[in-house]
């Protein structure tokens, strides 16, 4: 996926979707809220729609800012694929971003690692 325009709070933010083999790879940059659940939404699914896919790996390690409706979305993305047998790890290179999914319950649900 590319660039995609500014959201509704004017901030540019971008899910580009990959795959290494059977790994699918959504890598999340800018600032993400709920005005990026669209995007998010479809990055997961696309990701998602090539089979056999044994990990979805989320890389937040561009991300500079998200809310609780990104986290929201993690665990979405989580019933999604675990639905299909995907196990999916979030790579979250902020430490304070990391606690926040703890606290959010999110780390509880979807494996959440340092990046």
């Amino acid at each position: 996926m590319a660039i995609a325009p500014p959201n509704a709070n004017g901030r540019v933010a971008r899910a580009h979707v990959s795959r290494h083999g059977r790994t699918a790879e959504i890598a999340l940059t800018g600032e993400l809220d709920l005005a990026d659940r669209s995007q998010l939404r479809h990055a997961a699914s696309r990701a998602l729609a090539e089979h056999p896919t044994e990990v979805l790996l989320i890389d937040m390690t561009a991300v500079s800012f998200f809310d609780s409706s990104v986290a929201h979305w993690l665990l979405e993305a989580h019933w999604q694929a675990t639905a299909g047998g995907t196990r999916v790890v979030a790579l979250v290179a902020d430490r304070d971003a990391r606690e926040l999914l703890s606290v959010l319950g999110v780390a509880g649900v979807v494996s959440v690692v340092d990046g």
